[in-house]
């Protein structure tokens, strides 16, 4: 048997693979926090200004989490947009 796992088509060769993509800062004047958790109280891992392009490799809830020059971090999807 197959354990009865129900695979949905076309499906079976990608399972659960994070979402990537790049995504764009959005806003005017000032910079916008990368935190090191996704949490909005978390601490500020590295400031980036608006109309940066950062990789993301995951989008959770609200949180997109991107790769930057200090590491992993998590942006408020409202700071951002898909490129």
């Amino acid at each position: 048997g197959c354990g009865g796992s129900v695979v949905a088509p076309g499906g079976h060769d990608r399972p659960a693979t994070p979402k990537t993509g790049w995504i764009i800062i959005t806003g005017s004047y000032y910079p916008r926090e990368v935190k090191a958790e996704p949490d909005r109280a978390a601490d500020t891992l590295v400031l980036v200004w608006p109309g940066t392009r950062l990789r993301y490799v995951d989008h959770q809830e609200i949180w997109y989490k991107v790769l930057t020059d200090q590491g992993e971090g998590y942006v408020d999807q409202d700071y951002a947009r898909e490129q």
